[in-house]
């Protein structure tokens, strides 16, 4: 009787090693076979010139599990983001978000709350570009992300660089002026 307990346990450890085997043998190969590459500025820029738009800013988010690109463009009256994957050395268009232009707002915004989070920040006043100093980006009131404001660039992307989970999030900035003084809280 204790030489069949004994093989018992053996061959149940037996199985449970093999099993432990092809599971790690099965996460390795998924996490293998679900590779995202980081995109290359030519490859951003040939994907530009086949959607016919004009980029104005670019976010190439290569810290994360899935590294992706955000091109905030301009298309006539509208404005809009792209986000871009590359996985198997082929290029996807994961999202498109487009809104018609109202340069009579001091401002515009447009972006994403779930996944990997951004925000795209138009400045259309000429006075409000000219006295801002930084654009500050709190995302979901835990993760901060600040960036200077030059005097000719208007358009503004703004990362969480964090792959975040599916659930909506709330995103804040506020706009600087010289003397860390808020100019626009939104």
């Amino acid at each position: 009787m204790d030489v069949k307990l004994r093989n018992k346990k053996v061959s149940i450890a037996i199985l449970l090693f093999f099993i432990i085997v092809i599971i790690i043998i099965s996460t390795l190969i998924s996490e293998k076979n679900n590779k995202y590459q980081v995109l290359s500025d030519n490859e951003i820029e040939n994907f530009v010139k086949d959607q016919k738009i004009v980029k104005v800013a670019v976010e190439n988010v290569k810290n994360t599990k899935k590294p992706h690109a955000i091109v905030l463009y301009t298309d006539n009256d509208k404005i809009g983001n792209y986000i871009l994957t590359k996985k198997d050395k082929k290029i996807e268009k994961i999202k498109s978000l487009e809104i018609k232009r109202n340069k009579n707002k001091k401002f515009e915004t447009l972006g994403v709350q779930t996944g990997s989070p951004f925000i795209s920040i138009v400045i259309n006043d000429g006075d409000l570009l000219k006295n801002s100093n930084d654009i500050e980006v709190t995302f979901d009131n835990k993760h901060a992300v600040t960036r200077k404001i030059k005097q000719n660039k208007k358009y503004y992307i703004i990362s969480s660089h964090r792959l975040l989970n599916q659930e909506k999030i709330n995103t804040k900035f506020i706009i600087f002026d010289k003397q860390n003084k808020p100019l626009v809280i939104h």
